[in-house]
């Protein structure tokens, strides 16, 4: 079963993202059928359509956490009675603390590994379906998951310490790279990125590998400190991704799985 959440899905809603605090889920409705269903990122800006795709089939929605309403002020962009359910559950009141709380957990659901292969065939024909969990423990599991994605997505890994260096004397993508080989990303001969797993390296958001695909997008440009920086920023988001996806999944398996964690 699904408990929905009411959600404005109108790209003309952008409006609303540059207002400070404010957060939306990045989905579609439609994930291709060849691929698994990794569709899903977070934004506080406005975002144009492609940011996680690269086909033409169907497009991205946004789900702004808040509306900017001139007349009644700022409001909580979920139903009232999703909203009361899960504070209620979370043993918290139902307002803008609690609809973040909310967030969070909603985009940690959206990381489980179990969850998208679970509905894949869902997630492949329609938007995501929620659910509330049946304990208070795995929703401030998740919702604490689920935060640390969200600043990880949002790039805000300088906390995290990186041990990613620059290796060479020049610092310019050469045509034919990126290659990737032993936890090392070649930008051309003679120099390179690293370390960088396996897994970070063929971590994919939506249509895209992410870790090639930013050093790509810069062939023939020479990358400075702070690109060198944000690179490393990158390979950390999709090191603690998957750490994460498995601990969300861990939570989950501890409860009982799908859908037995969850309420009916």
């Amino acid at each position: 079963a699904t408990i929905a959440v009411t959600l404005s899905t109108s790209w003309a809603l952008t409006r609303h993202l540059p207002a400070p605090g404010n957060l939306a889920i990045v989905a579609r409705r439609q994930m291709p059928p060849a691929e698994p269903c990794r569709y899903f990122w977070v934004t506080d800006a406005i975002t144009l359509d492609g940011v996680i795709r690269s086909d033409n089939r169907g497009g991205e929605t946004l789900f702004p956490l808040f509306l900017s309403c001139e007349d009644e002020g700022r409001q909580v962009n979920l139903s009232s009675d999703f909203l009361a359910r899960a504070a209620e559950l979370a043993e918290l009141s139902p307002d803008e603390s609690s609809a973040l709380r909310v967030f969070y957990y909603l985009y940690a659901q959206f990381f489980s590994t179990s969850y998208r292969e679970r509905y894949a065939e869902q997630l492949r024909i329609d938007f995501p379906r929620v659910f509330l969990p049946q304990s208070r423990s795995l929703f401030v599991a998740m919702s604490d998951f689920g935060a640390e994605l969200v600043a990880l997505h949002l790039g805000d890994g300088g906390h995290r310490k990186s041990d990613l260096r620059f290796c060479g004397e020049s610092r310019d993508i050469a045509a034919g790279f990126p290659k990737y080989a032993d936890e090392s990303v070649r930008i051309k001969r003679g120099s390179s990125i690293g370390p960088v797993s396996a897994e970070a390296w063929e971590w994919r958001v939506g249509a895209h590998q992410v870790c090639r695909k930013w050093l790509k997008d810069r062939q023939a440009r020479m990358l400075t400190e702070e690109e060198i920086r944000s690179y490393a920023r990158i390979v950390t988001a999709a090191t603690e991704t998957a750490r994460l996806s498995r601990a969300i999944d861990g939570a989950i398996a501890e409860q009982g799985g799908w859908p037995d964690a969850f309420l009916s």
